[in-house]
């Protein structure tokens, strides 16, 4: 599946808990920054593993109440390529 996220700094990314589930393996997730056709391969795709995974400890999957993780990247995004 795919889901959307904000980068809030090179190697932070916002988003939502559900997203992500019940999986608590960083190494089964990467992001994509800098994708505006998934149609094309773009020079601006930029692919990145993520390093650690910190779900709200309040996020409930039944009602989403916390919807809210933020990932840490294994490798900073470039900004500005």
């Amino acid at each position: 599946g795919s889901c959307g996220g904000t980068l809030i700094d090179s190697r932070h990314v916002l988003t939502a808990s559900h997203c992500i589930g019940n999986n608590n393996n960083p190494s089964a997730i990467t992001i994509t920054a800098g994708l505006h056709n998934k149609l094309n391969i773009e020079t601006t795709r930029q692919v990145r593993a993520v390093e650690r995974i910190f779900m709200h400890p309040d996020y409930n999957n039944q009602t989403t109440e916390n919807d809210i993780t933020i990932l840490r990247l294994a490798q900073p995004v470039t900004f500005n390529t």
